[in-house]
């Protein structure tokens, strides 16, 4: 299977908790050949037609849905030579608070949170929970 195949692509097979990747062991069998076929595929068509992108395989990643065989994530490295010190620093639980602040059709976040401590915050925000459906 593609491990790093050039620098435009990379292969997360391993739980990383740091980013936090989560990861189920796989079982080798012929739908994991098929798999990896896949992938080897994916990853040489991505190259030959992608210039100013990188890719991302995640495999058998844990989502809040169960254990996909794979996931395919385009980014552009460019974005990251920007981050600020602010950017780095922020972890799993802040980009899902961040999501979720996009997501749902609650009120406007920032007026209902304004000034408030962050128990607070996080009170409201699980009440907004039960009341509000994603987009």
């Amino acid at each position: 299977m593609v491990d790093n195949i050039v620098n435009q692509v990379i292969l997360l097979k391993d739980s990383n908790s740091r980013i936090g990747l989560y990861t189920r062991n796989t079982t080798i069998g012929a739908e994991y050949t098929m798999v990896e076929q896949f992938i080897d595929y994916y990853c040489s068509k991505f190259i030959r037609d992608n210039k100013k992108h990188n890719l991302a395989v995640f495999v058998e990643p844990r989502i809040d849905s169960g254990f996909p065989d794979v996931v395919f994530a385009v980014y552009r490295p460019s974005i990251m030579d920007n981050w600020s010190n602010e950017r780095e620093k922020l972890d799993v639980s802040d980009l899902k608070l961040l999501y979720s602040q996009h997501d749902w059709r609650c009120d406007n976040f920032q007026t209902r949170f304004a000034g408030k401590a962050d128990t607070e915050v996080v009170g409201e925000i699980n009440g907004c929970q039960t009341r509000c459906t994603p987009q």
